[in-house]
């Protein structure tokens, strides 16, 4: 398997930095919504990189890969859903219980996104009050696990990146919908999406060729690139808003701008501000952030007669580290060092009997059942 780089978990704690300044003051970060789409490239470029160099050394299993994937999503997804219903039980009225129902239904079947598609769009007023809205991403994220290994090794070296280049301005060019009216569907449609996480994947396949071919890197052309990647970043952090026609053209700033920084390993912003163990720690437990982050958030809000207060969401946001710690240091690295056959199994166990009681919420359609 490749190295391990620390600079792309730093990046990784500049995205949900990002999420989270958005979502717990808007105003603050009014575009800190393109910390998922920086997810995305992350995403597709780790998990091209390790089918690649696992087929490569003739030792890729998909039983493996899959088992892995459950053994890194499934158990803080389990935790935050589970205590998202408990708190639903005694925080939401009997309509909205039951939405968090089909909410926990489609999170478990990593289709929130396109449940999403049939709710009110991700930039409502109303969205506020759902508390597993966030999930839409994770779905996305799940759905391109799935298909996307097996795509990647059929298709031959010779035309891989042709395929991928193909298939990834298909899906850019899917996404421009937005500009005849599909906000939603450009918003939450893993066909849409697709784009961002191949570009990752591209990403992969070309640092791997030149990796083979013993190309040589100027730190000063990598310091240059890491500079307009973050330029982008900022920039798009700071100009879009929830008005803003996004995805479409404007994602094309975060995208690109994730794209050069992991293409500068050598940079003097990845091997000191990303590769710190500060930067790199909440790179770590970016993923229990910010599955804890938006319920929590949530619940804060349906709480309170008037908007909270600037302290209360920093309280909040403070919570939602301590518990994404927690996730990781007793939950995370215990079952990452368990036997993975042992493990999966189990975790796949206790996902059932969460979308068991997700389907007696539906049922009932109320709390009182």
């Amino acid at each position: 398997m490749s190295a391990y780089r620390p600079d792309i978990d730093g990046l990784r704690a500049i995205s949900i930095l990002l999420v989270v300044g958005y979502h717990a003051q808007p105003s603050l970060i009014p575009g800190g919504f393109i910390g998922v789409d920086i997810f995305f490239v992350i995403s597709g470029f780790l998990i091209t990189r390790i089918v690649l160099s696992q087929s490569k050394a003739n030792s890729f299993s998909f039983l493996e890969f899959y088992s892995r994937r459950i053994r890194r999503i499934f158990p803080a997804l389990i935790v935050v859903m589970a205590v998202t219903y408990v708190l639903g039980w005694f925080v939401l009225l009997p309509d909205d219980f039951s939405l968090l129902g089909k909410n926990i239904a489609a999170g478990v079947a990593f289709v929130s996104n396109l449940f999403q598609l049939t709710q009110l769009g991700y930039f409502a007023p109303d969205a506020n009050e759902n508390p597993l809205l966030h999930l839409w991403s994770l779905g996305i994220e799940e759905q391109f696990y799935i298909f996307w290994p097996p795509v990647l090794l059929i298709v031959g070296w010779k035309w891989r990146r042709t395929w991928m280049g193909a298939i990834a301005s298909a899906s850019f060019g899917v996404s421009l919908l937005i500009f005849l009216g599909y906000k939603d569907w450009s918003f939450y449609s893993p066909i849409s999406r697709a784009w961002e996480l191949l570009a990752g994947g591209i990403l992969a396949t070309n640092y791997a060729h030149a990796l083979e071919r013993g190309k040589q890197r100027v730190p000063q052309f990598e310091n240059l690139l890491a500079t307009l990647g973050t330029a982008a970043i900022i920039f798009a952090a700071i100009v879009l808003n929830k008005q803003s026609l996004f995805p479409g053209v404007y994602a094309l700033l975060p995208v690109l701008g994730a794209v050069l920084i992991i293409l500068s390993p050598n940079s003097l912003l990845n091997r000191t501000f990303l590769s710190n163990p500060q930067m790199v720690l909440i790179g770590l437990i970016s993923y229990p952030l910010y599955l804890w982050h938006w319920p929590i958030l949530t619940f804060l809000r349906l709480s309170m007669p008037d908007d909270p207060s600037t302290a209360l969401r920093v309280g909040a946001v403070a919570l939602s580290v301590a518990l994404a710690w927690l996730t990781y240091r007793l939950l995370e690295l215990p079952i990452h060092a368990a036997n993975i056959r042992r493990v999966a199994p189990a975790l796949c166990g206790a996902m059932a009997c969460v979308a068991l009681v997700a389907f007696a919420v539906r049922a009932a359609d109320a709390r009182w059942m």
